[in-house]
């Protein structure tokens, strides 16, 4: 059988890449020093958009298992799902890859102690992103793994670092500033299309697909959060989405009905981003 890891890497490989690799570089620097401030060894990046920020990667599936190990001394390498490891190899500069069959992830936990043992690890302070700081953000080491690592590393320290990587990522730099840009302009221009398309006898599901073409049409990527659009009284309550609810089911568009539109531009690497909100009748409210 053919090793997919190991056909992957023959060259030449069509990197998609978001960012130079001099960018990646100086993030991991970065990290690195925030690593010998909390005097950790080896750093373990369980959420979906820290591994993103240092390596590029990204998947259609952030919700699959995957762990990047950044040691102090030495490249960051990746366990990740036999699946996925093709993106990790395209999006960005890991190549040293420890993979587990994607149908059998809850041997995940057991690889991961073996790999920091085998690698000079069961002894150090390892870093791990213990919980959440967004509502949103996927990917903290969860309970179970956490408690096989102590378990199978009794001498390691496990350390919470779950601040470490956002504290860097925050700050952007001209390079993810210009992407933002670019995709604040794709999310106007899908915006524009949905607001300015609605009329009585739409739905929200024309007016999110009206704008998600648009999107796509001015280059977006695969969306990390679905397009957002509640008609009426759904308009109101926060986070309902498009289900078929037509604008104005009256014979006529009363006073204060409100369309709320919510589109989300991904541009490089589902990392710089922008999301905007509008209503029928408001302003724009841009949040990046």
């Amino acid at each position: 059988m053919v090793d997919y890891v190991e056909a992957c890497l023959k060259e030449p490989v069509p990197r998609e890449w978001a960012f130079p690799e001099s960018e990646y570089r100086d993030r991991l620097d970065k990290v690195y020093k925030a690593m010998d401030e909390a005097e950790i060894d080896v750093l373990l990046v369980h959420a979906i958009v820290d591994m993103c920020y240092l390596t590029g990667y990204q998947t259609l599936w952030p919700e699959a298992y995957t762990c990047l190990i950044v040691p102090r001394d030495g490249e960051p390498f990746m366990q990740v799902g036999e699946i996925e490891a093709g993106l990790a190899i395209l999006h960005g500069p890991i190549k040293d890859l420890e993979t587990f069959s994607w149908v059998g992830s809850d041997v995940a936990p057991n690889q991961l102690a073996q790999i920091l043992e085998a690698r000079g690890f069961a002894r150090k302070r390892i870093g791990v992103q213990a919980g959440r700081i967004e509502m949103g953000l996927r990917g903290p080491l969860d309970a179970a793994t956490y408690l096989r690592l102590k378990e199978l590393l009794p001498n390691a320290r496990l350390h919470d670092a779950t601040l470490l990587m956002f504290n860097i990522r925050v700050t952007k730099s001209p390079a993810e500033l210009e992407h933002m840009r670019r995709a604040a302009g794709i999310s106007d221009a899908g915006m524009a299309a949905a607001i300015d398309t609605a009329a009585v006898g739409l739905t929200d599901n024309d007016l999110s697909a009206i704008g998600a073409k648009v999107m796509i049409d001015h280059g977006s990527e695969s969306f990390s959060i679905d397009p957002i659009s509640s008609t009426g009284h759904r308009s109101g309550w926060f986070h309902t989405t498009f289900k078929r609810f037509p604008l104005n089911p009256g014979d006529h568009l009363e006073v204060g009905d409100v369309v709320l539109t919510a589109l989300r531009c991904d541009h490089a690497a589902r990392e710089p981003l922008s999301f905007m909100v509008r209503t029928a009748r408001g302003a724009f409210c841009r949040i990046s």
